[in-house]
């Protein structure tokens, strides 16, 4: 039996809105330490999208407000500068885009955000999580034991019912845990408990104490 690595994780509804913030749009690898950074004064927010026209337009604030007007790469090849509300028009909404908006402040000094303006469903075959941290939401109920002294499996264990995935397949919430996977294997330094050589994660449910365990 595979030596299981207790955590908890939030339920399943509440992972709904992180599916688009935690992969990448057409990223090769998953890039988060640029956010792990102190709170920005820059704070910007997709105002409106319209898809028949391409019509965009970015809210934002600056608490330094800077003189310099902002800088926008749009993602499509287009950079423009001004201030809020910005607004673009895109050519292509057969996909989805990353708009960063930069401030220049006084000292020269800058401060950038991303925003995701959406025109398609997310995609989710650009970023492969690898195997070794990648997470699974079984159908069926595995044979379960544990390794760690003082620790016994929860009674009541079982896989997440069809009824969570009616919104969002089951893939698509194994992609965003992999994604959060990755992040937490990096902010420990690959310290992961190893049995045979082999680390696994699976999630199930726990219905009668907490909306969901994940092992």
């Amino acid at each position: 039996m595979p030596a299981l690595h207790r955590l908890l994780l939030p339920s399943a509804a509440r992972l709904l809105p992180l599916v688009a913030l935690a992969l990448p749009i057409h990223a090769a690898s998953l890039s988060y330490r640029e956010f792990l950074v102190a709170p920005l004064s820059l704070t910007v927010s997709v105002g409106s999208t319209d898809a028949a026209s391409g019509d965009v337009t970015l809210n934002g604030n600056d608490t330094q407000r800077p003189t310099t007007p902002f800088s926008v790469v749009w993602g499509d090849g287009q950079t423009t500068t001004g201030f809020f509300p910005l607004r673009h028009t895109y050519a292509d909404r057969l996909r989805n885009y990353a708009p960063r908006v930069t401030a220049t402040y006084a000292d020269r000094s800058t401060a950038s955000v991303e925003v995701i303006v959406r025109f398609t469903t997310v995609q989710l075959s650009a970023y492969a999580v690898p195997a070794e941290v990648a997470v699974s939401l079984p159908a069926v109920l595995p044979a379960l034991s544990s390794t760690v002294a003082g620790y016994a499996i929860p009674a009541g264990l079982a896989p997440f019912g069809s009824g969570v995935f009616a919104v969002h397949r089951r893939e698509v919430f194994e992609r965003v845990l992999g994604a959060f996977a990755v992040i937490e294997r990096d902010l420990v330094n690959d310290n992961l408990h190893r049995t045979d050589g082999t680390f696994r994660q699976l999630a199930l449910a726990l219905p009668a104490n907490h909306p969901s365990y994940a092992f």
